[in-house]
């Protein structure tokens, strides 16, 4: 009978230190880009969004000043709305009321919020006292030029009447920039501001901008969340 003698496979080649070195690049390589989809990219664009809005791209060039980039950070600043506060205060609220819509937290802080700027826009000064005040004025002016015409008189009770009606519509109202003018010769004369004046001041200039952010609102200047657009 015939012997049939099989001798054993030769062991695979160990692989080379090149192919080695080859394969360790590529793992890594495929672990770097993971990490940078996974990781960084995301970073890199909530970073990118952060940079986008006036008060982040500000606190970026705070932690690196860059002077090439100077001048276009002030003039992003000076072109900035001052309604910008209330617009963020707003998404802040219409996220908080859409992440958690039944919890009484939220529900409390996003009403005294509201209340807030409610109590602000009911205190801003839309009486038109400025406006009754120069119509007065301009009625007087032109009865006295009437009667200079027609070569009559006034008696003295009319004009006591009229000038009294015209300081009672100008007294009803103190507006802005008077409190702003008090302020400027207290600072002037290096007199102590009084912090009255300062309360005064600031509630004042409260209410002329969240009347104002409303106005814009009601005129569709201002875009509203999701929630609130017809």
């Amino acid at each position: 009978p015939k012997v049939q003698v099989r001798f054993p496979e030769p062991p695979p080649r160990p692989m080379s230190a090149l192919q080695g070195f080859g394969l360790g690049l590529l793992l890594g390589a495929f672990v770097l880009t993971g990490t940078w989809l996974g990781f960084y990219r995301p970073l890199q664009q909530q970073f990118t969004a952060l940079t986008d809005t006036p008060d982040g791209a500000r606190l970026a060039w705070l932690s690196h000043p860059d002077l090439t980039t100077y001048a276009r950070q002030l003039t992003r600043l000076a072109d900035t709305s001052p309604l910008v506060v209330l617009q963020q205060a707003e998404q802040l609220t219409d996220r908080a009321q859409k992440t958690w819509p039944q919890d009484r937290r939220q529900q409390r802080e996003t009403q005294r919020w509201q209340q807030l700027q409610s109590i602000r826009r009911e205190n801003a000064p839309v009486s038109g006292s400025w406006q009754q005040t120069r119509h007065q004025l301009q009625l007087l002016a032109d009865n006295i030029l009437t009667q200079e015409r027609n070569r009559g008189s006034f008696t003295l009770s009319y004009l006591k009447t009229a000038i009294y009606q015209i300081q009672h519509s100008h007294n009803r109202d103190v507006p802005l920039e008077e409190l702003l003018r008090q302020l400027s010769v207290a600072v002037e004369q290096g007199e102590s501001v009084s912090p009255a004046l300062i309360k005064k001041t600031d509630d004042r200039f409260n209410a002329l901008l969240s009347q104002y952010y409303a106005l814009q609102q009601a005129a569709g200047l201002t875009a509203l969340p999701e929630k609130n657009r017809p």
